[in-house]
């Protein structure tokens, strides 16, 4: 009971000295260089494939837990931590979402196994240790995964498979040429008027990726659940302040969208279109069916919003809650879209 503790280093802090915030001294942050964006339990090939073509993604990361479920996450820096002292530039001020101030630093998950090249209670994997995982899964007729290599084989077979650093460089935004035209239409109605939808022939259309400048390349979506509760706007809140990250409005449900890019991207087109390694998602998507296209390809779609970190007060306005922090009203996709475009007309005359 008393004494050191086995398997613990020496004690190197008095209680006083434990009890001040852990945040201070960190090097590490990774709770404000690791953002959350999607759960998966696999069960089939599609599964496992989807996994690895998020890889292709830029500072993507997966994790992987012993009960089997794998995490998504974007690791990059959050805009408000400052680079250099690592300290979070708008801590204790209004825009620090609750999320933030709560979060208790003593005993944190993320510095715990962020920090660790092999973990055993969560695995970090990078595409090189995903392809040697993926090598080690069988699978029954129907594609569905029949085994998984053992958890401590795993562990051992990371050791030798080094995690690289993330980037942990300022990433820098700018707007697209959607938004950019959207504005512009407030700024000009003139604009709208003008704007004449585009016609094609049949022929046209044989291929839908000729014209395109590869949107569903240099965008990922991750479903997310319209916020019910105070604490679920407060976690969009939280997102957007990751450089590069919007939430997706629609009626039918939210999304978080990562702006990134392929690493097979080439120009507009696909670098291994053809080749074995291309992900099954991507061969056997059907062009003409792609909404992505019509989502960031057009200034105002209808029934769907893209909004960030600049627009998410004018969000915030769109609800109501009572005491305990459940959504008593809420504006519809068109509602929350009226709102932003009146603030804009405002700011513009």
């Amino acid at each position: 009971m008393f004494g050191a503790s086995p398997g613990f280093p020496e004690v190197v802090m008095t209680y006083d000295e434990a009890r001040e915030s852990a945040c201070i001294g960190c090097s590490c942050t990774a709770c404000c260089t690791s953002l959350q964006l999607f759960k998966l339990r696999p069960a089939d090939l599609a599964d496992l494939d989807y996994l690895l073509y998020l890889l292709n993604f830029d500072h993507i990361e997966l994790g992987l837990f012993p009960s089997g479920e794998w995490h998504v996450y974007y690791r990059v820096p959050c805009r408000f931590l400052e680079p250099d002292s690592r300290m979070c530039t708008i801590h204790n001020q209004p825009q620090q979402p609750q999320l933030c101030i709560h979060y208790s630093p003593y005993g944190c998950w993320y510095r715990r196994v962020m920090t660790e090249e092999v973990s055993s209670e969560y695995l970090r994997l990078d595409r090189p240790r995903a392809e040697v995982l993926m090598s080690q899964v069988s699978f029954d007729d129907h594609r569905r995964i029949s085994s998984m290599p053992a958890w401590d084989r795993l562990v051992e077979a990371f050791r030798e498979l080094p995690v690289p650093l993330p980037d942990w460089r300022p990433q820098t935004e700018s707007a697209d040429e959607a938004t950019r035209e959207w504005e512009a239409m407030l700024r000009d109605p003139r604009q709208a008027m003008q704007r004449q939808p585009a016609s094609f022939s049949f022929a046209d259309l044989a291929d839908h990726c000729s014209s395109c400048t590869a949107l569903c390349c240099t965008h990922l979506m991750f479903p997310y659940v319209t916020p019910r509760t105070r604490g679920q706007l407060d976690f969009v809140q939280f997102a957007l302040g990751y450089p590069g990250m919007e939430v997706g409005i629609s009626d039918e449900g939210w999304s978080l969208i990562v702006r990134t890019r392929c690493r097979h991207l080439d120009g507009n087109r696909c670098g291994v279109f053809g080749q074995p390694e291309r992900p099954l998602r991507c061969h056997y998507m059907d062009a003409s069916q792609c909404q992505v296209r019509v989502q960031f390809g057009q200034p105002r779609t209808a029934g769907f919003l893209r909004l960030r970190l600049q627009q998410f007060p004018l969000l915030a306005e769109c609800f109501t809650f009572d005491e305990a922090g459940t959504v008593t009203s809420m504006a519809d996709t068109e509602g929350i879209r009226a709102h932003v475009e009146r603030h804009w007309r405002r700011a513009f005359a």
